[in-house]
């Protein structure tokens, strides 16, 4: 028959074995909730780096805008050598913009491809030598370019705005 010491023993043991699965348990939980707030915190940082690049390439875009309403002026001082510099400066944000911009509907991505080449056309009829109705010319399609571009700048305002 056991003595009092033994079963002593015996129900410290079985505490103790409880208390041991009961803070291995508690490390379990501790570890699942660790792991959840480590992914919380990578979506949030995926989120935030997401939005920190949509506000890069929108300001690109911006550029882009401003350097072609620019470029109307430089056409009518036939300021030619500043067109030039203005309009691969555009051209190169436009392209920033786009490549940046994984999200573009199709149209919005047509227009800048359509800006980007009416840029390279203009370059080229710079380059070839002034015609006398040129900066005419060139505004006109500055124009043109300047309605897809505004159109395409307030979508993604709206949308940066809404998210």
């Amino acid at each position: 028959m056991p003595t009092w010491a033994e079963w002593a023993g015996f129900a410290i043991s079985i505490i103790g074995f409880g208390i041991t699965i009961w803070q291995i348990i508690e490390a379990k939980q501790a570890a699942r909730n660790a792991q959840s707030a480590a992914e919380h915190a990578q979506a949030a940082t995926i989120r935030t780096r997401a939005s920190i690049l949509r506000v890069q390439a929108l300001s690109q875009l911006e550029r882009a805008v401003h350097l072609t309403r620019g470029l109307k002026e430089l056409h009518r001082r036939q300021a030619w050598e500043l067109a030039l510099q203005s309009s691969d400066q555009a051209s190169e944000a436009l392209q920033a913009f786009r490549d940046a911009s994984s999200e573009l509907t199709e149209p919005e991505r047509l227009g800048i491809q359509g800006s980007i080449q009416e840029l390279a056309t203009m370059r080229e009829l710079i380059e070839e030598g002034a015609q006398p109705d040129l900066p005419s010319l060139l505004n006109r399609a500055l124009d043109q370019q300047l309605d897809k571009l505004s159109v395409v700048l307030a979508q993604r305002r709206q949308r940066e705005e809404g998210e």
